[in-house]
């Protein structure tokens, strides 16, 4: 082998060996210095804790509304940072307003978040700013500064399902993997932007979602009960929401909205 190849073959191992933690720009490097699981880990993760939410929260029981939420996640997905990660989409049976997102792609949306939207544009808001966690793996970021990397690969390596129950338990909580901070929300946010402009959907759509979810802290605090331990206030959301939107030169014929949604909000308000 001459040096050139030698030379190469350094590069394409360095390249594989950094790749996990360089799906997103300011992904770890620029955040926090913490060295991730790696995917095969964190798709064996997603895959557990996937099926305990299963276990404990509802699907909603509407087979037309979750082909259309999941159809609309695909196309927001096929424009992500993480090109080839099969996401998978799931609406909970809850008249809490939230939405998450589990590491390896699994992204929830809950029926009150459903009936709190307006047009199709803001539901696809919603998945794209779930979809921007996943494709920056912010969760991945979460679970190994949160268990510790050497603990979260040898209960992994293992497919460990008491890793997994725990990452659930705690999902809702200011210690659990979803609370991922301003840096990360900010990103998932300027990356959902992107990601709905390149999919045809308005981003003005992610503004009017975060004001309608300033509304609802203000007059039913409760029905926010879970997102408000993983978010910032919307209020102070609303600012940077807003400031991202406005850098872009929005194109005209973007999709406001979309008769499936229409047909789905009427079968929920019946």
């Amino acid at each position: 082998m001459s040096a050139l190849q030698r030379d190469l073959v350094k590069l394409i191992l360095v390249a594989t060996i950094l790749f996990p933690m360089t799906t997103c720009s300011s992904s770890v490097g620029k955040r926090h210095q913490v060295r991730l699981i790696t995917v095969d880990q964190e798709l064996e993760l997603g895959r557990l804790c996937a099926k305990e939410v299963a276990r404990s929260y509802p699907a909603l029981a509407d087979s037309e509304a979750e082909k259309y939420v999941a159809q609309l996640g695909r196309r927001i997905a096929a424009h992500s940072d993480w090109a080839g990660l099969n996401f998978a989409f799931r609406v909970i049976d809850s008249e809490e307003v939230y939405s998450f997102a589990l590491p390896g792609g699994y992204v929830y949306v809950s029926r009150g978040m459903l009936e709190l939207l307006d047009t199709a544009c803001e539901l696809a808001a919603v998945l794209a700013h779930e979809v921007a966690h996943g494709a920056c793996r912010h969760g991945a970021e979460q679970v190994s500064a949160r268990y510790g990397l050497a603990l979260a690969s040898e209960s992994l390596f293992g497919a460990n399902p008491a890793l997994a129950r725990q990452v659930v338990a705690e999902l809702f909580t200011s210690r659990g993997i979803l609370a991922y901070g301003r840096p990360a929300e900010e990103e998932a946010d300027a990356r959902a932007v992107s990601y709905l402009e390149k999919a045809g959907y308005d981003p003005q759509g992610l503004v009017r979602v975060v004001e309608r979810l300033r509304v609802v802290e203000e007059q039913r605090p409760q029905a926010l009960a879970k997102w408000r331990v993983t978010h910032d206030p919307a209020k102070q959301r609303l600012k940077w929401v807003k400031r991202t939107v406005r850098r872009l030169s929005i194109p005209e014929g973007l999709v406001e909205d979309e008769p499936d949604f229409r047909q789905i909000k009427s079968r929920l308000q019946g």
